[in-house]
């Protein structure tokens, strides 16, 4: 299988078996247009392109191109053979145990965010706490801890401070931290932490404590101060982003100078049917020094703000008039990665983690206040979802088993598609909650996901060019 796209102005095919990349011209391309399952033959190549160029098309330019085609496919470059079967995940990495665990340290928060999947914080009152805002115990996260060393199956492990907000329960933060550096060092494994945190509590100390102890701060930030005030209030409805900023910059700013290894940060916002102008945001977040932005669609049904089927012409424009923006030339333009058009392809996941994607349910958990394990934070306090408790492990085996086995094979939206093996089959809670059925991916966040990854694509294809003509 071959995906043809044109990417700011680049025509580019990739070949999704072995993820090779090619540049084409546009006779080669147009050549090829109507063949994404195997190669055309030289007659069907020429009749193809009869059709398009009503002028004619030499012969020799049509049999040097074709003859280039066929080299690409003999090497099997191009259109290459399937090499996987619904046994491979199995086969080339058995699962091992745990990864990593994220700690619903705070099931409460101080903004009432409108689109807030938690229900601003407290998950709808779930859990055996009911509508009561819950703050994980000390013991509770210790045990998880203890949950994860003797559970995990590698030498690198991870525990996600969330929420909720979780500098409400910044004090279990701190003494997690101390407790979980002690227990590795008797495990010998690597422990990493990752907060993820709408940055309105941050001050001196918990700036100096995080850059100091967290591998990776995700900060909530959407964009222009009026995007960012439109639904990240607090519980007098007042906007939160001049109460965020000047600590988030100073949390960055500080991080940046002479970082540790690993050591990384997220501003993280989101866009909604209100901002679909979302490149306005990024260039906004940019310039004031944030290097690293990710901007996420709110999906779903039910209310305005909700990204729809009738959105996806603008946001599709306006994913390529972002890797427009990031493409052009621009000395004035501020330094910065946007995330989801961040594709490592030379050393990127292994084959294994392009099928099986994240690991929710089977090599991460999340854990509730109470202790509960759930497939991930989105399923946290659903009964049909609890895996076990930290102190007994796992009851429901066959839970795990289940996402254990759901995977770009056994999808079968997915096992067709040219952009399995980058988006890894897309995130199950999407899947669950917009069609009730892990199995199947949300259609609206798969074509957007399409759009990223060909702007990705074409934006690296682009720094190679630009690579090679500065090195000429």
């Amino acid at each position: 299988m071959i995906h043809l796209f044109s990417q700011n102005g680049l025509q580019i095919a990739l070949d999704v078996n072995t993820g090779n990349i090619f540049l084409f011209d546009e006779i080669t391309a147009k050549m090829l247009a109507n063949f994404p399952d195997r190669p055309p033959t030289l007659e069907e190549a020429r009749a193809q392109l009869a059709n398009l160029y009503p002028q004619g098309i030499s012969e020799a330019t049509l049999t040097q191109a074709y003859a280039e085609l066929q080299t690409l496919i003999d090497q099997k470059m191009l259109y290459s053979p399937d090499f996987i079967d619904d046994k491979t995940a199995e086969k080339l990495h058995p699962r091992s145990g745990l990864k990593a665990l994220c700690l619903h340290v705070s099931h409460s928060c101080n903004l009432r965010c409108d689109y807030c999947f938690a229900h601003q914080g407290d998950y709808a009152g779930t859990g055996i706490h009911g509508t009561v805002p819950c703050l994980m115990s000390p013991e509770v996260a210790f045990k998880a801890v203890d949950f994860l060393m003797e559970n995990a199956g590698r030498e690198n492990v991870e525990i996600d401070f969330f929420g909720g907000e979780p500098l409400l329960n910044f004090e279990v933060v701190k003494e997690t931290v101390a407790y979980g550096k002690r227990l590795a060092k008797i495990h010998n494994r690597n422990l990493y932490f990752t907060l993820t945190t709408n940055g309105t509590l941050l001050d001196e100390e918990k700036i100096t404590f995080l850059n100091n102890e967290m591998h990776n701060v995700v900060i909530s930030i959407d964009g222009r101060k009026k995007v960012h005030d439109r639904f990240r209030y607090d519980v007098a409805k007042k906007g939160s982003y001049d109460r965020i900023l000047p600590p988030a910059v100073k949390l960055v700013r500080e991080r940046e100078k002479n970082p540790p290894q690993r050591r990384d940060y997220f501003i993280r916002g989101t866009f909604t049917t209100e901002t679909l102008d979302f490149t306005e945001d990024v260039l906004h977040l940019a310039g004031l020094g944030f290097k690293r932005i990710s901007l996420e669609p709110v999906t779903g049904s039910g209310a305005g703000y909700h990204i729809g089927k009738e959105h996806l012409p603008a946001v599709l424009n306006e994913y390529d008039n972002l890797a427009r923006v990031i493409a052009a030339p621009d000395p004035a333009k501020p330094d910065f990665s946007f995330y989801h058009f961040q594709l490592n392809l030379y050393e990127g996941p292994c084959i294994y983690k392009r099928i099986t994607a994240c690991g929710a349910g089977f090599e991460y958990f999340a854990v509730s206040p109470e202790g509960d394990l759930y497939p991930c934070h989105q399923f946290v306090g659903l009964p049909q979802f609890k895996a076990g408790n930290i102190w007994e492990g796992i009851h429901d085996p066959r839970l795990v088993e289940t996402f254990k086995n759901i995977n770009v094979l056994t999808k079968t939206a997915c096992k067709n598609c040219w952009a399995k093996f980058f988006c890894s089959g897309g995130c199950h809670a999407d899947s669950y909650f917009t069609n009730n059925d892990l199995a199947t991916p949300n259609e609206i966040t798969c074509i957007m996901q399409r759009k990223r990854i060909e702007c990705a694509l074409g934006l690296e294809v682009a720094r190679r060019i630009k690579e090679q003509e500065d090195s000429a």
